[in-house]
């Protein structure tokens, strides 16, 4: 298998009362080519975020979710918190029926707040990029 895809989460408190999640520094798209065995992705809450810990697996607010359009059922599999501040998927994308972009939000506590990756068709300038997968 392909080494895991490993993406820092980081808070951003830049504006006063409010808090939100950065993926790799904001470089939110991650693209992906077809690989037999799959690629695992894991994000890490670090830096000032390390002190979280992402949202439960099936809770109300999951750790993941995809707000605009769900992938295929086996795309994304083996989802795992292997600690609290970690979560790990291994992208399934292995050909023609796994191809295809999806854009996801994540979901971190700090304390009794939960923060979220920003989503751009209700938070930040319309060219804000989403964070997304892109299995090409």
């Amino acid at each position: 298998m392909n080494k895991d895809l490993e993406l820092s989460v980081t808070l951003n408190t830049d504006l006063p009362g409010h808090a939100y999640l950065v993926v790799n520094g904001g470089k939110h798209v991650h693209e992906f080519n077809e690989h037999p065995e799959g690629q695992g992705i894991c994000w890490t809450l670090t830096g000032n975020a390390s002190h979280g810990e992402f949202c439960e697996l099936d809770s109300d607010t999951p750790c993941l979710q995809w707000p605009h359009r769900k992938p295929p059922e086996g795309i994304f599999r083996s989802h795992a918190k292997p600690a609290p501040n970690k979560f790990h998927m291994l992208n399934h994308h292995t050909g023609q029926d796994s191809r295809g972009q999806w854009h996801y939000q994540l979901f971190a506590r700090f304390g009794d707040r939960i923060c979220q990756t920003p989503w751009t068709s209700t938070n930040g300038a319309s060219d804000t990029s989403n964070p997304t997968i892109k299995n090409t």
